[in-house]
């Protein structure tokens, strides 16, 4: 038998000044999150997107998406640069809602076509009148728009029916998964499924699975009575590292795509606006 505990102080081999580089993107992420975005340009991407969709679009959900992935490194920073504080699972967890966040904002703007942008955020779209419905199930109090959730994903539907898009796609779930190889293969990452298996694991840490605490925590034996056994978990500085580093880049990515679809770049080069 054994049994564990964890720690918030980093273990003695931890080198937090490997984190350096990271803290200061990560640093400069809070500084433009916080400052106000520019409404889209005309012409630009996310203007035709909006008349597409005024609703459910990239210019507002990526938007979101950035906002809650950069809060998740504020927290992360806070921690461990205010705090000088390493707990055992928090950063894990806090990093896995940057990966799903900058993955998904990564995923509603990466696509080139607008018919394709304007799919992916319904389909987001979607998926959040489905989770309210489950609200809706529980409160039995509807939405303040005064709709019921089966209303309005069937107003998207037909939105999606009447821009030429498969209705039957929005209201789908949407697999994190694919959404995440999708993003980090966008944001020329590994090239393989590193980032993938960063985020299982995360994800695994997140829902207190053994098979994640085993796999990505340092053990050290402090106590053994008979056959019990008394372990520390603590948090190993390279998998955190590793991690830092590809949710800190995925955001960045986002925050790129973001400038380029919300500005007239193509103004510039003589090409009428969309």
């Amino acid at each position: 038998m054994s049994g564990s505990q964890t720690g918030s102080h980093p273990p003695p081999d931890f080198d937090l000044s490997a984190l350096a580089p990271i803290f200061r993107r990560i640093e400069e992420l809070i500084r433009v999150s916080e400052v106000r975005p520019n409404d889209p340009a005309p012409g630009s991407a996310f203007a035709g997107d909006v008349r597409w969709s005024p609703d459910y679009n990239g210019a507002y959900l990526a938007q979101l998406s950035f906002s809650v992935a950069t809060d998740h490194l504020h927290a992360l920073h806070t921690a461990l640069v205010t705090g000088k504080t390493i707990h055992t699972y928090a950063p894990f967890t806090l990093l896995r809602g940057t990966l799903d966040n900058a993955a998904t904002g990564i995923w509603l703007l990466m696509p080139s076509k607008r018919s394709e942008r304007v799919l992916r955020a319904l389909r987001v779209g979607g998926q959040s009148i489905v989770e309210v419905r489950a609200i809706h199930d529980i409160t039995g109090q509807l939405p303040t728009s005064g709709r019921t959730p089966d209303q309005q994903l069937q107003a998207l539907k037909s939105l999606a029916a009447s821009r030429g898009l498969d209705p039957d796609l929005v209201g789908g779930r949407l697999g994190t998964a694919s959404i995440i190889r999708a993003a980090s293969n966008d944001a020329a990452l590994s090239g393989s499924d590193l980032e993938l298996l960063l985020w299982r694991v995360c994800s695994g840490l997140n829902h207190g699975r053994s098979w994640a605490t085993l796999a990505a925590l340092e053990r050290d034996v402090v106590e053994k009575t008979g056959n019990a056994l008394m372990i520390r978990l603590t948090a190993p500085s390279v998998p955190l590292l590793a991690t830092a580093e590809v949710a800190t880049h995925m955001t960045e990515r986002l925050y790129e795509l973001l400038e380029l679809r919300r500005t007239d770049h193509l103004r510039h080069l003589g090409v009428p606006g969309r």
